[in-house]
């Protein structure tokens, strides 16, 4: 094949998957670049060539510069390009270049590749047809950092005594005595299991302290053996990155996934340290593409630690750290369930226990009390879960990354939209599965476990609402409580409450239905405080109505209901519907004509 790369200042980092992909058939490579892009098209030349001495790979590579604004410019390139086997790499190219060059390969017989970094596939256009593919060769780093540009030196150290450090890390409490001790110098002090493995890591030796690591490096190290359980294409520690001669940076641990890069820091014992690394990872994670992620871990010993652990939690909630793809786990000791589940969930992998002991998947649908019960009740039965944080409607393809044929995967109030996998179990109570128990009464029933009276009243609650937690013998403090949490839960905020009491007073309770339009995205502030009466509230986006005849509105809106788009359930009475702004009068006026 003859590869046809169309390079500018941003778009390196989402060619080179392709030109990895291809690196074996291509027979001939011809890089274009505008006359400002210059510089660029000659390093990432360089990059080709190095990276195809490594495998023994020897082509003719050639970089044509042009003037984009200049048609004889242009001509002259695809004058320089042959006219068979043509396959023209430029996602997120310049527009003109695209334009025209796509044009040429399609007249030409030629192919247009175009890559999805998020997805990690390609499609493959040609004039009268087009396929998608999924990447087989996956960079790894030493490759990565060679047609990325950027000079990389990878951790020599050779120290992984792993079995040592698992049994230090196993209680973190613990260790802060010992890292108190340590650093005090009382190591005749320290218990005699803990002494004996600071020999074994040469942290003491002869009786005496010997830094040669730090307990810093051990936690590294204790990470990075946790990490492995998620089959990275390739992980490493202490790499020291060199973007440019004046910019230069270490990193703890460095991994790479289906061509998206993962950043780790890890902080032991302070929070200041671990604020610093946000304001470090935010200006840095940007050199590896917008698809990239950063994690930072850090534990700290409240007792020792000057700064407490909420002051951190409160930086960490920062557009800084969440809007640029940084998770922070933030814990006083580290627990083994909340960080797997962490992991799992931020950079969408799946660890290799679980695969291979074959441990059912739960995929979390809509954040609500119940979503959030459930969530606990998974935790403190040691089932794993993957919980995306979704909003009420949530759909099965916000995880159609992670499923496949083999694991068993329960979704829990999930929309199914994309294909089923073949082991794949439907856990709801809405819509068609109204007569069910609730999702949560569901999940203690598939755990062998018992609910107690808060879970069974949030069980309640979501099926059958107020109504179901009166006949149930729940006191007016109790149902307040409950339905407080749940409005909490689904985010709705103070301002919200306060609008919500403003909505309702100047309606007329008398009315057969009360109708009312408001601004709020969640409707349960104003439908809570007019719990008994027959309500149609909408929006600009949804129509939902509680009362009587919801019979009606499902048989008429079937379709609807069928794609997705309109849902009901709850023994209290409940239908909604998305709509537009086109659609909503004319909805509105049905579904009133229906239940009337």
């Amino acid at each position: 094949m003859n590869l046809i790369t169309l390079i500018n200042n941003h778009n390196l980092l989402e060619l080179i998957p392709i030109i990895y992909e291809f690196k074996d058939k291509v027979k001939q490579h011809i890089i274009i670049a505008d006359e400002l892009d210059k510089i660029k098209a000659k390093k990432l030349k360089e990059s080709i060539i190095k990276l195809n001495k490594n495998y023994e790979n020897i082509i003719p590579i050639q970089v044509i510069v042009l003037d984009e604004d200049n048609k004889q410019d242009i001509i002259n390139a695809q004058n320089n390009i042959p006219k068979k086997d043509l396959f023209l790499n430029g996602t997120n190219a310049d527009n003109t270049l695209l334009v025209v060059f796509s044009g040429y390969m399609l007249n030409n017989n030629g192919s247009v590749i175009s890559y999805d970094k998020f997805e990690n596939n390609y499609n493959i256009i040609t004039l009268n047809n087009l396929t998608n593919h999924k990447i087989n060769h996956n960079l790894n780093l030493k490759d990565f950092f060679i047609l990325a540009n950027y000079k990389a030196e990878f951790d020599k150290t050779n120290f992984y005594n792993f079995a040592d450090v698992r049994f230090l890390f196993k209680n973190t409490q613990k260790l802060y005595k010992v890292i108190s001790l340590y650093r005090r110098g009382k190591i005749n002090k320290i218990p005699n299991k803990y002494f004996n493995i600071l020999k074994n890591l040469k942290m003491v030796v002869d009786n005496k302290i010997d830094k040669i690591y730090g307990f810093g490096y051990l936690f590294e190290l204790f990470i990075l053996d946790k990490l492995k359980e998620y089959n990275f294409d390739d992980i490493t520690m202490n790499l020291v990155i060199k973007f440019t001669d004046e910019i230069t940076n270490e990193f703890d641990i460095f991994a790479i996934k289906d061509n998206h890069i993962y950043v780790i820091e890890c902080k032991l014992g302070g929070a200041s340290e671990a604020e610093h690394v946000i304001y470090k990872l935010d200006s840095l994670i940007e050199h590896f593409g917008d698809d990239s992620k950063g994690m930072i871990i850090n534990i700290q010993d409240s007792k020792i630690d000057n700064k407490p652990l909420r002051k951190l939690y409160s930086s960490i909630r920062t557009k800084r750290a969440s809007f640029n793809n940084i998770l922070v786990y933030n814990e006083y000791y580290f627990n083994e369930k909340i960080f797997q589940n962490s992991v799992s969930q931020f950079f969408n992998l799946i660890p290799n226990n679980i695969i291979t002991d074959n441990k059912p998947i739960f995929l979390l649908g809509g954040k609500d009390l119940e979503m959030l019960e459930i969530k606990k009740i998974l935790e403190s039965q040691d089932a794993f879960y993957i919980d995306r944080c979704l909003s009420w409607g949530a759909k099965l393809s916000n995880y159609k990354d992670i499923l496949n044929d083999e694991q068993k995967f329960y979704g829990v109030e999930l929309l199914e939209d994309t294909r089923l996998p073949q082991n794949y179990i439907s856990i709801d109570h809405h819509n068609t599965d109204q007569n069910k128990d609730s999702s949560i009464e569901q999940i203690a029933k598939l755990l062998n476990i018992k609910l107690n009276r808060f879970q069974t009243l949030v069980a309640i609650n979501d099926k059958s609402y107020i109504k179901g937690m009166k006949e149930f013998g729940a006191t007016e403090v109790e149902i307040d409580y409950i339905r407080q949490l749940d409005r909490k839960v689904q985010g709705v905020t103070q301002d919200d409450e306060d609008i919500a009491e403003e909505s309702i007073k100047y309606i007329n309770l008398k009315d057969n239905i009360i109708v009312i339009k408001t601004v709020l995205n969640r409707f349960s502030p104003i439908v809570d405080r007019l719990y008994g009466k027959n309500i149609l509230i909408h929006n600009q986006s949804h129509i939902n109505y509680y009362g009587k005849n919801i019979d009606k509105l499902v048989s008429f809106f079937s379709i609807e209901i069928e794609k997705g788009t309109a849902y009901y359930g709850g023994d209290f009475g409940f239908f909604g519907i998305n709509t537009n702004k086109e659609k909503l009068k004319e909805q509105k006026k049905q579904i009133l004509k229906l239940v009337r």
